[in-house]
């Protein structure tokens, strides 16, 4: 457990650091662009993602499935050839990718964002695409060598050079600077990303025969491929729905929306870093034993919850001040939205740590499955609330997609490994759902001095746990002589 607590805090601390940038980076261009250039900010950057997402065929998590095993068998042929090759699909997919931005820049622009830009800065975007699937492949790499440090350094230098680089453009061009600013600051992660790996992964210069490239390129394909599909119909909707409530609603809603799914999306920073370069790779090692599997997800879960447990609470409980605090009084909608987010947040925590097992022990197709399940959900959600209850609808959407995806893993994992949830587990899960749901009803019903009241309980009860836990099992020594015992 203390290996654990200690790849996520060096994790987490990364991503509080870039956390704290990205949220005044957001105050600053609420300030000077407001709820419609955020918006127009975040379907430039979705659109940007959705392109990534497939041109990047998996392959920065495909090389950490199957390259973590050649690292640890020290096969330098076999390792050699898994970074060619990722090298070589991500420079062939990148190229594409750029080709095609340039012959359908007009068509994406007046069908994705409405006419919301230009051609030419949505063929723009293709520069931005090719630098970005080469840092993720180095990264990748990194991951595969369980390099925790080196990611994490990586994740600080470019949150604070991502949020100065577009600061900077917006405060000189204002909205015309966004895709000067996604440009450059992607340039700058590959340079980054490139310069750890370099000094990070010795590897010695070996050269690969024709016929093992090729047969790497192929395995990495095969799980690229079906994976990509995966994360189309499954995060792929959320990099969509920008799209979608702009077609809804308009390019404020956008913002609104940002704005709400940004706060909740930094609570889980501190944590969620680690399921993907620690928590995955330990996975993949242990995908043949069920009952480590089960350890190995208790261990993640209880963590997860001690941590997250009194940021999810806080932020409920002072959602009203925070959000005009972090953006301005315009983002009012946000705090409503957010609300349920924070809710949604708690089972979208319980589902991911489930559905990593998935991945890593399971065929793509079920992965696939899952993915679309979620993924439709989500939309037909989010079409249903944008319909009922406006810009607002999207948060309920937001609860209701991640109950329904966590019932579904939870099935499936539970047929798998027999899957048992820890007794310290479900006290602590109960506790922090509990108590979320309680704030949300009360601030629904609009009795505010009960409200504060039971918020403030329940938020110094979650920090006094959570502190004792941290401090009992993460800090406290065993004496050597009752090791032995």
């Amino acid at each position: 457990m203390k290996s654990i607590f200690k790849s996520t805090a060096i994790l987490g601390s990364s991503s509080a650091i870039s956390a704290v940038v990205g949220l005044v980076s957001a105050k600053l261009w609420a300030i000077m662009v407001g709820p419609a250039g955020l918006g127009y900010l975040t379907m430039q950057q979705s659109l940007l993602g959705l392109i990534v997402m497939v041109a990047g065929l998996g392959v920065s998590t495909g090389i950490v499935r199957l390259g973590a095993k050649a690292i640890a068998d020290d096969d330098k042929l076999e390792i050699a050839a898994n970074q060619k090759a990722a090298i070589i699909i991500s420079m062939t997919t990148g190229a594409v990718g750029v080709a095609l931005l340039i012959l359908l820049r007009n068509a994406i622009n007046q069908t994705l964002l409405e006419g919301n830009g230009s051609g030419g800065e949505v063929a723009l975007l293709g520069a931005a695409l090719v630098f970005t699937l080469l840092a993720s492949t180095f990264s990748g790499i990194l991951n595969a060598h369980h390099n925790i440090k080196a990611l994490a350094k990586i994740a600080v230098l470019n949150s604070v050079l991502n949020a100065s680089v577009l600061l900077v453009c917006v405060w000189a061009w204002h909205v015309q600077g966004i895709i000067v600013g996604i440009i450059i600051s992607s340039l700058l992660n590959c340079l980054a990303s490139y310069y750890f790996f370099k000094r990070e992964v010795k590897t010695e210069w070996i050269a690969v025969p024709r016929e093992k490239l090729l047969e790497t390129i192929n395995r990495l394909l095969r799980f690229g491929i079906p994976f990509t599909g995966s994360m189309l119909v499954g995060t792929g909707v959320q990099l969509i729905l920008p799209i979608l409530i702009l077609h809804q609603l308009d390019l404020e809603s956008v913002g609104f929306y940002r704005a709400a799914s940004t706060i909740a999306i930094t609570s889980l920073a501190l944590v969620t870093t680690a399921m993907g370069q620690d928590y995955y790779p330990r996975l993949s090692a242990a995908s043949d034993n069920p009952q480590e599997l089960t350890t190995i997800v208790n261990q993640q879960q209880y963590l997860l919850f001690v941590l997250i447990s009194p940021i999810i609470l806080w932020l409920l409980f002072l959602s009203p001040i925070i959000v005009p605090l972090l953006y301005t009084s315009k983002f009012s909608y946000s705090a409503e939205i957010l609300n349920w987010f924070l809710v949604g947040d708690i089972f979208r925590l319980l589902s991911w740590t489930l559905s990593f097992v998935i991945l890593a022990r399971s065929k793509s197709s079920l992965y696939f499955f899952i993915e679309f399940i979620g993924g439709i959900t989500s939309l037909l959600t989010s079409l249903i609330g944008m319909q009922l209850f406006g810009v607002r609808g999207l948060g309920i959407s937001y609860l209701v997609t991640y109950f329904i995806y966590y019932l579904l893993v939870w099935f499936l994992i539970r047929r798998q490994i027999k899957l048992k949830y820890s007794r310290e587990n479900k006290m602590l899960i109960y506790f922090t759902l509990t108590s979320a749901v309680g704030i949300s009803v009360l601030t629904t019903l609009g009795n505010e001095i009960f409200r504060n009241g039971f918020a403030i309980v329940v938020c110094f009860i979650s920090v006094i746990i959570s502190f004792s836990i941290v401090k009992n099992k993460f800090f406290y020594e065993v004496p050597e002589q009752k090791r032995s015992i």
